[in-house]
């Protein structure tokens, strides 16, 4: 569990931060479901980002509209490493 952000990337890709990158081995390439109270997104990480202050992904910001306004800047998450 962790905040998310958003910034200009491709659509359907983000980027691990410290805490993602050291839970999720091989992390670039792989697949993670993103929730946010009660919609989920799956993106591909394909970055990485230095993520300070407790925030564990970067997402696009049409991801990052799915789950909440892009407005609101950082969001709540749980990231799930997808099968």
């Amino acid at each position: 569990m962790g905040r998310a952000t958003w910034y200009r990337w491709r659509p359907g890709e983000a980027a691990a931060g410290p805490l993602l990158r050291r839970a999720i081995p091989d992390w670039r390439g792989r697949s993670v479901v993103v929730i946010s109270g009660t919609a989920r997104i799956v993106v591909r990480l394909t970055d990485w980002c230095a993520c300070p202050n407790g925030r564990i992904i970067d997402l696009d910001r049409a991801s990052f509209a799915r789950l909440s306004d892009p407005s609101r800047g950082v969001i709540p998450v749980i990231v799930e490493v997808t099968p």
